[in-house]
């Protein structure tokens, strides 16, 4: 989900100062989140639908936080309740992996963050830019006006983060193309995953 600003910027909907600017101000609100509400997250080798039927009989307020692939979700929450569901699954056999975060990420733990982050977004002028943004959490291109852009923006830290959709929906609309940017191919990976023997192409460009 931070890579959006990134892509805000290079899509000229957003300045670079004022991408850096946000990107820092979303890291000071995360730093904010006071101790007991920080939480952590659980890598589940399950598909969206099977993880979120693990997560219901489990009977806690654990959040999916990512849906990655179709055979990977991030399930995000409190200690406790992330401790419980690696115990449900391993009744089951299946095999979770505990991720090395700080914070309960795209939860409803980080409501304060997302509140915080809020104010400091209303200080940024959007522009129409030059090239379309997919949305993460919303599987949609960002609208045209500035309004567009604070409504999902504003809300996009607390909600899940649906990778699944937002490749499947850039399939849709032609794109043959994936290029990741970055120090791994762990999102390479996941498309493979997505698109299977589907025609298309990745390209790594390590940073």
């Amino acid at each position: 989900s931070l890579g959006e600003f990134t892509a805000l910027v290079a899509a000229g909907r957003l300045s670079l100062a004022d991408g850096m600017m946000l990107m820092h101000a979303r890291g000071a609100a995360f730093a904010r989140i006071p101790e007991g509400k920080t939480g952590t997250m659980l890598a589940l080798p399950l598909g969206p639908a099977d993880a979120k039927s693990l997560i219901s009989d489990g009977g806690r307020p654990v959040a999916l936080a990512n849906l990655n692939s179709p055979r990977q979700s991030i399930a995000s929450g409190a200690e406790e309740d992330i401790a419980a569901l690696a115990e449900l699954a391993k009744s089951r056999g299946i095999k979770t992996r505990r991720l090395n975060v700080s914070l309960a990420f795209h939860s409803p733990l980080m409501q304060e963050a997302q509140d915080a982050f809020a104010e400091e977004l209303r200080k940024v002028d959007f522009r129409s830019g030059n090239a379309q943004v997919l949305a993460a959490s919303t599987g949609e291109y960002y609208g045209i006006g500035e309004g567009d852009v604070l409504s999902v923006l504003s809300t996009q830290i607390t909600r899940t983060v649906d990778f699944v959709v937002g490749i499947e929906r850039l399939y849709a609309d032609g794109v043959r193309m994936f290029v990741e940017v970055g120090p791994s191919q762990v999102l390479s990976g996941l498309a493979r995953d997505i698109l299977g023997q589907r025609p298309w192409r990745s390209e790594e460009r390590r940073v």
